[in-house]
């Protein structure tokens, strides 16, 4: 007997089967937006920002 609907075929997800489209929330867009709020809120975050410029600008 099984004990996952997996075992029975059934996909670990049936999201894709109802034509939904699949929104991915760790998308570069999406974690760019709240790395920059977390740096906007933290003093040496945001000097760590700064550094990493800084650093991109040179080389």
């Amino acid at each position: 007997m099984p004990t996952h609907p997996q075992d029975e075929g059934v996909p670990p997800t049936t999201q894709g089967l109802l034509g939904v489209p699949v929104h991915t929330p760790t998308s570069r867009e999406a974690v760019q937006a709240w790395i920059a709020s977390r740096v906007a809120a933290d003093g040496a975050m945001r000097a760590a920002q700064h550094r990493h410029d800084q650093q991109n600008q040179e080389g």
